[in-house]
């Protein structure tokens, strides 16, 4: 198996670009080294998104839960200034849900968990059609053209998952964040 390295951070969400495969590979060999590469990087990004959507959670609960023990805190020993303290857990709460909202981890997560299961299951059907009908040209065909089509999906649900709410919708947001009637809505 190839080790492919592209220098980039393991934290990093997005997809990362393939080495291209050995010289002289076969059509067969071509297709899997791209399923082999596309299934563990979906897998890592699947980990690291995962892993932002339950920090938000987490953080967000443990942020709130102070909020209100400060405040009694406050109530009871009178010192003011710990108000500053819940403003400061109320402000950093407003920009991890922002932060949430602008990249919409725990949706991105669904999404890479269902793009790396098509490619799992693809990569055992490759291993089934090398097995019945061999390593051929044909075959590989058929992996680089499936391959393709879940790369596809993947792509109009992640630009789907990058419209606004209201966008998906029909509606559109002026400049000032006003939404606006599409023509079919007046």
């Amino acid at each position: 198996m190839t080790t492919i390295s592209t220098g980039q951070d393991s934290r990093e969400s997005g997809l990362r670009n393939p080495d291209p495969p050995p010289e002289g590979s076969s059509a067969f060999e071509v297709a899997m080294h791209y399923l082999r590469f596309f299934e563990s990087d979906f897998a890592r990004a699947r980990r690291v998104v995962k892993g932002r959507a339950r920090n938000v959670t987490i953080w967000t609960a443990v942020l709130t839960a102070s909020i209100a023990v400060v405040g009694a805190l406050t109530a009871v020993s009178g010192l003011a200034w710990l108000g500053l303290v819940s403003t400061a857990a109320a402000g950093a709460v407003t920009v991890i849900e922002r932060w949430d909202a602008m990249f919409r981890h725990r949706e991105m997560w669904v999404q890479r968990s269902a793009v790396t299961a098509e490619l799992q299951k693809l990569r055992r059907w490759a291993e089934f059609w090398r097995a019945t009908e061999g390593s051929t040209e044909q075959v590989g065909k058929r992996i680089l053209d499936r391959l393709e089509e879940i790369l596809g999906e993947d792509l109009s649900s992640w630009t789907g998952l990058r419209e606004l709410p209201q966008q998906r919708d029909g509606e559109a947001q002026d400049g000032n964040g006003l939404v606006e009637a599409s023509p079919g809505q007046v």
